[in-house]
Order: C-alpha cells, then sequence, then structure tokens
C-alpha cells in the first residue's frame, strides 16, 4: 500500500489569501446610455525650460467626469502636469492633479472629477530640448440635469 503524505503550502503572490470567489467592484468608470465618451488630445509645443499654459472650454451645458490624463515626450527629460478647474459661480481655478515625471505623466481620477466649464492644463518642460509632448484626456460627458440627478438621487 502506497503511503500517504501532507504538506502544508504557504500561500504566495497576489491575490485573496482565503481563495474565495467574491465579486469586487471595479473602479473602472462605466459609460451609462445618457453618457457619452469625452477625449481631447492636442500636440503642444512647449520651449526648453519653459511652461505652456491651455484653457480647454467645454459645450455648453454638458458635464464631463475626467477620469485620465497624460503628457509624454520623445526624449527621457523631465515633464510636469499641472490641471486646474474654472468654477464658473466663484470664478476660481482650483487644482485638481499635479505630477511630475521622466518622459510621461499619467494621472488617474478613479472616482472622476467634475468639470462644468473649463479646464487648464499647465505643461513644463524642465530639459534643455524644445519639446512637441502630447496631451491627452479621457472621461465621461453627461448633461449637467442627468449629472445632478446622479449625485443626488443616486441613479446608476
Amino acid at each position: 500500500m502506497a503511503e500517504r503524505r501532507t504538506f502544508a503550502v504557504v500561500p504566495t503572490g497576489v491575490g485573496r489569501k482565503d481563495y474565495s470567489e467574491n465579486i469586487e467592484y471595479a473602479t473602472e468608470p462605466l459609460i451609462r446610455s445618457w453618457q457619452s465618451r469625452y477625449s481631447h488630445s492636442e500636440v503642444v509645443s512647449v520651449p526648453a525650460g519653459g511652461s505652456v499654459v491651455r484653457t480647454l472650454v467645454l459645450t455648453i451645458e454638458h458635464v464631463v467626469m475626467l477620469h485620465d490624463l497624460g503628457i509624454s515626450a520623445n526624449r527621457n527629460v523631465l515633464i510636469g502636469l499641472y490641471v486646474e478647474a474654472y468654477n464658473p459661480d466663484t470664478g476660481i481655478w482650483a487644482p485638481i492633479a499635479s505630477e511630475m515625471g521622466y518622459q510621461k505623466v499619467i494621472m488617474q481620477i478613479s472616482a472622476g472629477f467634475p468639470i462644468f466649464d473649463r479646464y487648464r492644463i499647465t505643461i513644463t518642460n524642465h530639459s534643455s530640448h524644445d519639446l512637441d509632448i502630447p496631451f491627452n484626456a479621457a472621461g465621461i460627458e453627461t448633461t449637467e440635469e442627468k449629472y445632478y440627478l446622479a449625485v443626488h438621487v443616486g441613479v446608476p
């Protein structure tokens, strides 16, 4: 008769230690039937050691929930991205995010940031080379009525 042995196996790697099959909520934004995708991209020429500011105006009566922002350069140099949202009620620019990195900067806002009127980006080039830096923004666009209905009433 064959001998039977039992070994304790130490769990390693990524995952749940109890090996359960629970469904977790994803932070990826879902587009509903009354929403549409928002995307904006442009190439910004930034001089050596300088900054360029761009103001992006949205369509009237629409809200954009910004989720992903990014810039990249074709050289391994230090670049920066600063993003602000304009509040038309107060006339104040509110900071959304600011980040620096070598060759690329990627910002992900999992909950999204609502933009009602316009937003402003500042791209900074800390190198000694003039650069053409592509800027990309992605999010979800909806009407103000549907946005406030979802926020205050809780419509999914």
